[in-house]
């Protein structure tokens, strides 16, 4: 059988019993980030476990645990000093650990030396004895007296499927090691891994994660068993198969997840030797079981200490021939994760709200009973929300039955397996939720935002626009309604659209809400009779309290409907005070950096008039202001740009207020520190405006700690040259000075 590839991935682990925070999309937070520092402290990669005197390392079924311990291996060699020694004993050929460990010669020259040894013992739940034997004779072997006087000099290194770790192991080796005892489990990948496995495997990295994320089949691509079973499907066609449905997807992933090592021998007395679509059966039962009870994980110890109702206890799961070894069986494969000891829960939610679907629709329920199931007072029961998308993928008329009554549960489900016939359907039941109030716009109490829409793209078709444009041009709908529709042309990039929106931008007896939605949708799009529709948005006085129109005005039309002149004769004040408005943002960033370089003077001059460059405190222009002054720095061999940026900063100087802000303060000194051309132009430049107009400009001299503009001392002999050479008297006085 042919090896799977070896991925250049850097794995991180984390502490037993924590739980680790993953991204929206369920990629590993990228320990790496500043984000990862506050959300996964506890991660660490292998090299920092090295030192661990017993080290416990644990992981699903087929997340690459038994790679992970060859690489501490291999880093150990390159760690250790000269007298210690390796020794590396795969259990999953082992019958009697006593024998294969007492008998082995390293082991035997460990004892009567003086030596430190690792001991390295992977597949623990893989050996041909059980894994409580191998156990138990393991603990029972250190614990002698003979050995256990010299386990300061024995490094063990332990991997094994969390859901099978024995707990007399785990008891046994806290006891003998006390403190340098430690348990750690494998995280899931980073999209960053993904990546580079992609890439690996000569497929198109960002295509092929896009096509994951949008198949919502991220849950198999961070593990790399099922990440491999991606790739394989994937590079069939360079793209997952339009003729397999999402469904279809699913099945062959949580199947391979059933059958994670199909070489792997079963042996009686240890399990139930089941088929691997018996294990997938039984696995749908126990996702039916934990997703429509409501149980978080599926108890495996004593009955007489289950306690708690989160869970379902593994006994109650059996039925008629269905025997307890054949759920614990189940219960070992790639689809769940050990949560503690004595309970193990799906390693994904997202396998459990599939296979629950698929449970109900193999065993051919009626609707009736289906909607007993699923549906409270004809809603659907917020915590099916996921198995009923699925259900409504398997079965047409339950899926006729959710668009009558919760559209909205479907629109962010898989669509792409429906026709233009039902996305219509569910289109027109999904906004009229909104337009009767029994969908609301927030989630969680948050509002949802513009990059949230991405599955409104599914329903895309060709009538589309005129289907949505009908309702949003319609007065007699609420704003909500007609707020949600234009959010999906959006999603869609329905441009064609965009020229009605900007008539309803600029109508003033539409609602602000509309108007403002309308307008914002035109800006986003790349429409060019429509973007310029929106000019009167900004020169004209519009019912707008927080200068959002006036914000979507100037991205959609400057400067190529509106030029720099016109836009600085409109300029004001931000009327909301908070940060992160549109027209703030356009101040902030787009005004600076659309601005034409011939017209840079002239914004400079207009600046310079204004109340705003003589005030220290804060003012919403202060950010903007050094972003001109940046962009003049640019361009400083130009003379206009030059002296209108000297009339600019003299003011400031004079006062000794900064000349950019606080944030930008560090690379204003590298610029003038760095480019001794450009800070002998401007101060040539300042002094010819002040030559004429003041005494003794001490201010000029000035270098405190509110300084940005200063002569260094490698100046002096250029002052010195232009000292011989000036003309001027007043010149002259001030270079003396």
């Amino acid at each position: 059988m042919q090896q799977p590839k070896i991925y250049d991935w850097k794995r991180f682990w984390y502490p037993q019993g924590t739980q680790v925070k993953v991204c929206d999309l369920g990629y590993l937070i990228d320990p790496a980030s500043e984000w990862s520092k506050y959300t996964n402290p506890e991660l660490v990669d292998l090299e920092k476990l090295a030192s661990v005197p017993c080290l416990v390392l644990l992981g699903e079924p087929g997340i690459g645990k038994s790679h992970e311990i060859k690489k501490l291996e291999h880093y150990t060699e390159s760690l250790a000093d000269a007298d210690s020694d390796i020794l590396s004993l795969p259990l999953r050929s082992c019958i009697n650990l006593r024998q294969d460990l007492l008998q082995n010669d390293q082991f035997i020259d460990w004892q009567k030396g003086k030596h430190d040894l690792y001991l390295f013992l992977d597949s623990l739940d893989e050996g041909l004895a059980e894994s409580k034997v191998l156990a138990n004779q393991l603990v029972d072997i250190l614990g002698t007296r003979t050995y256990r006087k010299e386990l300061k000099r024995l490094y063990i290194r332990l991997a094994c499927r969390d859901a099978v770790f024995p707990n007399v192991l785990e008891e046994g080796l806290k006891d003998l090691y006390g403190e340098s005892y430690a348990v750690y489990k494998l995280a899931h990948l980073r999209s960053i891994d993904i990546e580079r496995a992609a890439t690996d495997e000569g497929i198109e990295a960002q295509k092929f994660i896009s096509e994951v994320e949008h198949k919502s089949l991220t849950p198999f691509s961070t593990k790399p068993i099922t990440l491999r079973f991606l790739f394989k499907l994937y590079k069939e066609n360079e793209q997952f198969s339009e003729s397999q449905t999402l469904t279809d997807l699913y099945l062959k992933g949580c199947r391979v997840l059933c059958d994670e090592e199909p070489d792997h021998p079963r042996f009686p007395g240890v399990n139930e030797n089941l088929e691997l679509d018996e294990r997938l059966l039984l696995a749908t039962r126990i996702a039916a079981a934990t997703m429509l009870c409501n149980r978080y994980a599926v108890w495996v110890g004593r009955y007489s200490e289950h306690s708690s109702n989160k869970d379902i206890d593994c006994r109650e799961l059996t039925l008629g021939k269905v025997r307890e070894k054949a759920i614990r069986e189940v219960l070992e494969t790639g689809l769940f994760s050990r949560y503690s000891f004595h309970r193990i829960g799906w390693a994904h939610r997202t396998y459990a709200e599939f296979l629950a679907a698929w449970y109900l629709t193999k065993n051919e329920l009626d609707l009736s009973q289906l909607e007993g199931l699923i549906f409270n007072e004809n809603r659907v029961v917020p915590q099916l929300s996921e198995v009923t998308k699925w259900l409504a993928s398997m079965r047409g008329d339950f899926l006729q039955k959710v668009i009558k009554t919760d559209a909205n549960i479907l629109i962010k489900g898989d669509l792409s397996s429906f026709d233009q016939n039902i996305k219509s359907k569910i289109l027109d039941s999904f906004l009229e939720l909104h337009q009767a109030g029994k969908a609301t716009y927030r989630e969680n109490g948050e509002f949802i935002y513009q990059n949230s829409f991405a599955h409104y793209k599914q329903l895309n078709y060709p009538e589309l626009p005129e289907h949505l444009n009908s309702y949003i041009s319609d007065p007699s709908k609420n704003v909500q309604s007609r707020y949600v529709a234009i959010d999906i042309a959006e999603a869609c990039n329905l441009v064609t659209i965009a020229s009605d929106l900007a008539e309803i931008a600029l109508d003033e007896n539409q609602p602000y809400q509309v108007r403002e939605r309308a307008a914002r949708f035109v800006a986003n799009t790349d429409n060019n009779s429509a973007h310029e529709k929106l000019k009167d948005l900004v020169t004209f006085e519009q019912d707008d309290p927080e200068d959002d129109l006036k914000g979507h005005g100037l991205k959609a039309t400057y400067p190529q409907y509106l030029k720099t002149e016109k836009v600085l004769a409109h300029l004001t004040p931000p009327k909301a005070s908070y940060f992160g408005g549109y027209y703030q943002d356009f101040l902030s960033h787009d005004f600076t950096e659309r601005l034409p370089v011939e017209d840079l003077a002239l914004t400079l001059s207009w600046f310079s008039k204004q109340d705003v460059i003589h005030d220290y405190s804060y003012h919403p222009f202060t950010h903007l202001i050094s972003q001109l002054i940046f962009k003049a720095w640019e361009n400083l061999t130009d003379s206009d740009v030059r002296r209108c940026f000297a009339q600019m900063v003299i003011p400031r100087m004079k006062q000794y207020i900064g000349i950019v802000d606080d944030y930008d303060e560090e690379n204003w000194k590298k610029c003038i520190e760095e480019n001794n051309e450009k800070r002998r132009l401007l101060l040539e430049s300042i002094v010819s405006i002040i030559q004429d107009s003041e005494k003794e400009p001490l201010w000029l001299c000035s270098r405190n700690k509110w300084s940005q503009f200063y002569l260094l001392s490698k100046d002096f002999g250029w002052l010195i040259d232009k000292l011989k050479t000036a003309t001027h008297e007043g010149t002259k006085k001030y270079i003396q000075d």
